[in-house]
């Protein structure tokens, strides 16, 4: 009897640091599409910026 509690506990606390974890995947995924998109927008300023500049 106690040994099932124990399992269900287990498995609640693995299912819900899996939920955590996947949480923290999805924010670091926003934030690398952010960076990407900040250095494209970078990238094509500087270049708009040295064509003006020829």
């Amino acid at each position: 009897m106690g040994d099932d509690r124990m399992k269900r506990t287990f498995d609640l606390q693995e299912s819900a640091e899996e939920e955590a974890a996947m949480e923290i995947l999805d924010l670091l995924a926003l934030q690398v599409r952010r960076v990407k998109r900040g250095i494209k927008a970078t990238r094509d300023h500087g270049y708009a910026v040295y064509s003006n500049f020829l």
